[in-house]
Formats: C-alpha cells, sequence, structure tokens
C-alpha cells in the first residue's frame, strides 16, 4: 500500500509541476509577444478543420495570413499562444478572421517568420495553472496526511484482526 500511495503522490507532483511550468511558460510567452512591432496583414484562408483524436472530436481555426516586415513577405498560421480545441472557440475564430480582412500582426523583431495576430493571455494558461497547482496541493495534502491515513488503516486493520479471533 505505501509504495503505491508513494507512486501516486510523486505522479501527481511531477504532472502537476510541469502544468505549472506550461502555463508560467505560456503566460510569459504571452507577455513577450505583446511588446512585439506590428504592421498589418491580410487574411488570405479562414476555416475549421475538424479531426478526431482518441474518438474526441476536435474543432482547429484554420488562418493564414500574409504580412509585410521591411519589405519582405510572410505568411502566417499563428492565432494567439496556446491552442484550444472546441467548436465554438474555432468558430468565433473563423468569424473575427474573414478571408480579406486586414489586420495587426505582431511579428518577432529577431525572426519576422515568427507572428501572432491576438496577443495577451489566453484560457489556456488558467487551465494549465488551475489544474496544475491543484495537482501540486493534493500531492502535497497526500504527504501531509500519509502518516495519519496509514495509522487509521493499520488501527482498522487490528480491529478487523481482533473480531475474527
Amino acid at each position: 500500500m505505501t509504495k503505491l500511495f508513494n507512486g501516486l503522490n510523486c505522479f501527481l507532483l511531477v504532472i502537476g509541476a510541469l502544468l505549472v511550468l506550461m502555463g508560467g511558460y505560456i503566460f510569459l510567452k504571452s507577455e513577450k509577444v505583446k511588446a512585439w512591432p506590428t504592421t498589418t496583414g491580410v487574411i488570405i484562408t479562414s476555416e475549421i478543420v475538424k479531426t478526431t483524436v482518441n474518438g474526441s472530436r476536435r474543432f482547429l481555426p484554420e488562418v493564414t495570413y500574409e504580412y509585410f516586415v521591411a519589405s519582405t513577405g510572410y505568411k502566417g498560421t499563428n492565432i494567439g499562444i496556446g491552442k484550444e480545441s472546441h467548436e465554438s472557440y474555432a468558430k468565433q475564430v473563423t468569424g473575427n478572421y474573414p478571408a480579406g480582412k486586414d489586420v495587426i500582426v505582431y511579428y518577432n523583431i529577431k525572426d519576422p517568420s515568427e507572428a501572432f495576430l491576438e496577443v495577451g493571455i489566453t484560457p489556456i494558461i488558467y487551465y494549465f495553472l488551475g489544474i496544475g497547482f491543484v495537482l501540486i496541493l493534493t500531492s502535497i495534502s497526500m504527504v501531509y496526511f500519509k502518516n495519519s491515513m496509514l495509522d487509521h488503516f493499520e488501527k482498522m486493520m487490528r480491529l478487523f484482526q481482533k473480531t475474527k479471533t
């Protein structure tokens, strides 16, 4: 029983920490992109791609845009940092970026081929951070209550053995 409990505890802690790190990375990247220079661009294509992953239907907005930096043309597909795959989000994105629309493009001055249409914090950050912190707190709680739970289990086993005899 103890090894399984320790294994579960470590698993939750590692997964929680990875989720918090991913959320933190996405948050920091989002903040960094806000400071990037901008240029104008135009939406070339905008569509919803339907896929199935492990039996789950996903709806991904695929938007392609063209923009120019220092007379050099680029094509981009990044909308924002972090991707969501539910239908309402895909419909919202493709509705906001129909083909032919002029848009503001945030581009990386060091690598202008890296660009985004939307900047700032996205809901995916909250998912990563929230779930990650819950898993970490669960792991910490398991460590804290481990001894009392095992003591309680051992007492119950002794009681059970006494009633058997």
